[in-house]
């Protein structure tokens, strides 16, 4: 049953009254009948895929109106639809008027779920109230939760876990993952990355220890689920490629549930059986199954969340869960989890009623959005739409009693963010078919594209040619290390924002095709065999010849000269064809960077200097070795890289330390050395330090950036043969030829 109560034919918002807009805004919701529906006949995932045309007549519909949309400049577009969003004011007042915890889009979306289905505690239930969060980066249903709870049940005890992919996994690739970690640094124990360290919900063994951690915590009351990947490259295949994760959610979430518990998911289209198949299941485990698109969810967008209430464990669901335990993670995508004729017509119809009313309302959006892109909005026009915005925050804020919470009562209190951190600024360049175009350019003009965009970088903050930070307190050695699944590539970075790790790769990987195109045996050919992280110790005076930087440092910093030594860490070049970054993940390289470093601290006296050459500090565990060397110096100076050069100046070596310093840092450096050298079947050692110990500011913000820029360098430095000579420049050389 549709509770919207007006027709919903195209008209632009201007055109509409505002109590129809209102009304429009927050009844985007359908509600199935009642009641549990019948258990199929037949087993999991044994019936043939089908296809129901009528539904796949309105995928058809959509993505005709959806292919409006592929000349327009994707940023132009973006930035009319945030203007022109009906809902576009909660935010502003939100922050004004009530100041909540991590205030996104998500907390907004949630905070409009919990009210409208009631989901916090029942009346007369016990004061404990748990619950599991799935997908949870970066956190916003945590805190949305945590303010309504506080808000409306202030006395309820409350018990949380939650998973995502492991913003600080090294491993975990940027087109899955939200590495926003801000929330998450302040509350660690809560989180659960599975038995891998990855946060991969498709994993069955991270799957069963999310499962202990919930025992632990006693009856789960309420899970959600709002996990998603990054689809613009095919949005039209969303609901297919999506599935496989849906369906591991609500595994998760009907192997958790108490009796009587309530379900959250977010979900897309319904054109496809296995959407259709998974809304049965859900329709056969709880009393009530809503669709709803909150009034703070882009109504362009597919969007909507399912919630699920009054759960009930019949003997069928532990069967069927039990039945497809092997299929965890990998369910079949060529075989249908219920058979068509298992499904009820009548189920069937309400299944399409709902889908064409989400449908209309998103072609709507999308009308309405290109009818004022063509035809802008004059000054009168943007005061109407001001008003319809300034009405429904109005209407939002009363609707759901919003009000501002005690700071103490926040999940993090008094959170602070460091100045510069690995968060990506937002990339939109292009149309929506230029970007599909792109996978199919030939080499050098990918390589050429990547050069662009980095050429285009602006990095945040001063870039002065050193940047000097006080040295960081000396981290502390867990006990036992963090092991995980092995990572082979570091696609990701605490320490770095992800967009420059992926063009690093990326160009990496494009340079080693081009030398394919043009030699063919050049992928065969090895590369040359040096030890990495091995170098000499030297006065600095012997490298002034030798190193354009250091040479530079010299005329800088003239009083360096006498009292500093310079570690060149070897690292193999290949003209900037091999991926050098990689080698933070052998262990048998942090083994000789450990050794190579305790060679440089042992060649200086106090008060002098040591400056470290293109010292690795990508990963978890790099970081946490340099730590132990930089805590004996006074100040640290990242000297900004250029080309393939990059140093870093440790000073004043043992000035105001304590003189056990030395001790304490060479017991911490044997510490993860017996770690990393330690034969276990737990996997890699992935970090052998507390992450907040590694995050220290200023030095961490300085680190961020320094990895940037030597990124970056590195990447214009192995592409510039593509830079083409100046004007006359070309001429010139041939007339001297």
């Amino acid at each position: 049953m549709s509770h919207l109560m007006v027709p919903i034919p195209f008209q632009p918002i201007l055109g509409k009254e505002y109590a129809d807009i209102l009304q429009i805004q927050f009844n985007k919701r359908y509600s199935l009948p009642p009641g549990r529906q019948k258990e199929p006949s037949c087993e999991p995932y044994t019936a043939e895929y089908w296809l129901d045309d009528s539904l796949q007549d309105m995928k058809t519909e959509l993505n005709t109106v959806k292919s409006k949309l592929n000349n327009l400049q994707l940023y132009k577009w973006h930035k009319h639809t945030k203007r022109m969003n009906p809902a576009g004011m909660i935010t502003h007042a939100l922050r004004g008027q009530v100041k909540p915890e991590l205030l996104t889009q998500a907390w907004e979306k949630f905070h409009e779920c919990f009210h409208t289905f009631k989901l916090g505690p029942k009346p007369n239930a016990e004061k404990n109230f748990n619950t599991l969060h799935l997908c949870e980066a970066p956190g916003a249903f945590v805190t949305s939760l945590n303010h309504a709870l506080v808000s409306n049940h202030p006395d309820t005890r409350w018990n949380w876990v939650a998973t995502t992919l492991n913003p600080h996994y090294e491993g975990n690739s940027m087109g899955f993952m939200i590495n926003d970690d801000r929330f998450l640094l302040g509350c660690l124990d809560h989180w659960e990355f599975g038995v891998d360290n990855t946060g991969n919900l498709l994993d069955l063994k991270n799957m069963e220890k999310i499962k202990e951690r919930c025992k632990d915590l006693g009856d789960i009351h309420l899970v959600t689920a709002d996990g998603s990947f990054d689809c613009q490259g095919d949005p039209a295949k969303q609901e297919t490629l999506v599935s496989v994760l849906l369906e591991s959610e609500i595994y998760t979430a009907l192997s958790v549930l108490s009796e009587g518990g309530n379900f959250v998911i977010k979900m897309f289209t319904m054109f496809e059986s296995e959407t259709v198949c998974m809304m049965y299941l859900l329709s056969i485990c709880f009393d009530q199954v809503d669709v709803f698109k909150p009034a703070t969810s882009k109504e362009g967008n597919s969007e909507v969340y399912v919630v699920c209430r009054d759960f009930k464990r019949v003997p069928w669901v532990d069967k069927y869960l039990s039945g497809v335990k092997e299929m965890y993670g990998n369910f079949p995508d060529e075989k249908a989890l219920f058979s068509r004729e298992d499904i009820p017509d009548s189920f069937i119809e309400e299944i399409k009623k709902s889908a064409n009313l989400f449908f209309q309302l998103q072609e709507n959006a999308i009308e309405n959005n290109l009818h004022y892109f063509q035809d802008r909005m004059n000054a009168g026009d943007l005061k109407d739409l001001a008003e319809i915005q300034r009405q429904v925050a109005e209407h939002y804020i009363d609707l759901f009693r919003v009000e501002e919470i005690p700071d103490y009562r926040q999940v993090v209190f008094n959170r602070s963010d460091p100045f510069i951190s690995q968060l990506d600024r937002r990339l939109e360049q292009g149309s929506f078919l230029e970007r599909q175009a792109a996978p199919h350019m030939n080499t050098e003009d990918k390589l050429v594209n990547i050069r662009k965009t980095m050429k285009s970088f602006k990095a945040k903050g001063r870039l002065r040619f050193v940047e000097w930070v006080s040295a960081p307190k000396l981290a502390a050695c867990l006990d036992i290390p963090v092991y995980g699944k092995k990572v082979t590539t570091i696609q990701s970075s605490k320490f770095c924002t992800g967009q420059h790790l992926n063009m690093y790769n990326q160009t990496i990987e494009l340079l080693q095709d081009l030398d394919a195109e043009l030699e063919p045996e050049a992928k065969r050919k090895k590369l040359t065999k040096e030890k990495p992280y091995t170098g000499t110790v030297q006065p600095l005076e012997n490298c002034i010849e030798d190193s354009k930087m250091i040479n530079k440092i010299n005329k800088v910093f003239p009083d360096l000269k006498g009292k500093t030594k310079v570690l060149s860490l070897c690292v193999p070049s290949e003209e900037g064809r091999r991926n050098v970054i990689q080698m933070e993940l052998e262990a048998k390289n942090l083994i000789k960077l450990i050794d190579t470093l305790i060679n440089g601290v042992s060649a200086v006296n106090n008060g002098d200097n040591l400056i470290i050459e293109k010292a690795p500090l990508l990963t978890r565990i790099s970081v946490a070795i340099f730590f132990c060397v930089a805590v004996l110096f006074d100040e640290i100076g990242f000297v900004r890289p250029y080309g393939d050069d990059r140093a870093i100046i440790l000073s004043g070596f043992m000035v105001k330390k304590e003189a056990s310093a030395v001790n304490d840092s060479i017991v911490n450096l044997e510490k993860i050395l017996n770690q990393i050298l330690e034969k276990t079947d737990k996997g890699q050692v992935l970090s052998v330090c507390p992450i907040q110990e590694l995050t220290q500011d200023p030095i961490y913000s300085e680190m961020v950036l320094y990895n940037q820029l030597s990124l970056k360098e590195q990447i214009l430095y192995s592409t510039r043969f593509l830079e083409k000579p100046p004007p006359g420049q070309e001429q010139a050389e041939k007339k001297d030829e």
